[in-house]
């Protein structure tokens, strides 16, 4: 299985680890997934949540979320 999760060393700065974490697992995301209500959770999370609301906001949803595009791109360009 690929790797989806990364440490802080990953990263130039210290601290930029922090913009990408999950609010769920509390893990640096290498698959970020954009919900309609526009929270964003880690793949995983979002598969493993039973009750399929957003963890911030409540809204239902429905399947695994969108690639979040924008925030795939700065983790690219962020990364060590």
């Amino acid at each position: 299985m690929a790797r989806t999760t990364l440490d802080a060393s990953a990263f130039v700065n210290p601290g930029d680890e922090m913009h990408f974490m999950c609010p769920v697992c509390h893990e640096v995301s290498l698959e970020p997934r954009v919900l309609p209500c526009q929270h964003w959770l880690c793949q995983q999370c979002i598969i493993t949540i039973t009750d399929k609301r957003c963890h911030t906001c409540r809204v239902p949803y429905v399947g695994g979320g969108a690639v979040h595009r924008t925030l795939r791109a700065w983790l690219d360009a962020t990364l060590v």
